[in-house]
């Protein structure tokens, strides 16, 4: 096929959605992955409310901005527009892109999997656009534990970030997280007696720090 659909099993979609997503995208060689508006499910009844429509990086604190998060739909995203990254619950994706950068890294296994997806399309050559006009509800799925939350988004960002932040990117991250967040967050859960999340915590920056191609080797030695 000329492109290859993600799509979570809790979403409801627009019937326009395909449509949209393959002629935005297909209006430029250049962009490798289009998505659409993403709304909350239900919050008490409301059915408008945005819960991202793109995102935005900041690497040199190895965050981003989900853009119009928790925002009633007023148009206000109302035209295609250039992003960072999409959100994976529905992406639409050039196979070209895909034959050229492989596939989703399974090593992320959650969190980050998708921003890295699309971080190296960009570096291939390939944009992100998001198609507000369409868009796909979001259940979100069951609750997961809040420990495994903390590990693997801790774990996973920082690999994200040692692989494609610039020098001075990296750097500036790495001085902001050593110098207060890594005590900051140390802080948080000491104050507020959350022990689990903070040896999640110090777990997923152990392995955050360790190679990805090293931990796996490392994993299967320990569960024998």
């Amino acid at each position: 096929p000329k492109y290859i659909l993600l799509l979570n099993n809790d979403t409801v979609v627009k019937s326009d959605l395909l449509d949209k997503l393959v002629n935005a995208i297909d209006s430029d060689e250049r962009i490798g992955f289009a998505g659409p508006m993403v709304y909350k499910y239900d919050r008490n009844g409301q059915t408008d409310l945005i819960s991202v429509a793109g995102v935005n990086l900041i690497m040199n604190r190895g965050s981003y901005r989900r853009l119009g998060s928790e925002e009633v739909d007023r148009g206000q995203y109302h035209s295609t527009a250039k992003v960072d990254s999409l959100e994976g619950s529905c992406l639409l994706i050039r196979r070209t892109a895909l034959e050229k950068i492989g596939l989703l890294d399974e090593s992320y296994f959650l969190y980050w999997e998708e921003t890295d997806l699309c971080r190296r399309g960009f570096e291939a050559g390939f944009g992100c656009i998001v198609v507000p006009t369409t868009g796909i509800w979001h259940k979100v799925s069951a609750s997961k534990p809040r420990a495994m939350v903390t590990y693997y988004k801790t774990r996973n960002r920082l690999w994200f970030v040692k692989s494609h932040a610039t020098k001075e990117e990296l750097v500036s991250f790495l001085c902001y997280f050593c110098l207060f967040q890594f005590w900051a967050t140390i802080a948080g859960y000491i104050y507020r007696q959350e022990f689990a999340n903070l040896s999640s915590f110090l777990k997923g920056v152990l392995h955050g720090i360790i190679p990805k191609e090293q931990l796996k080797p490392m994993a299967k030695s320990a569960s024998r």
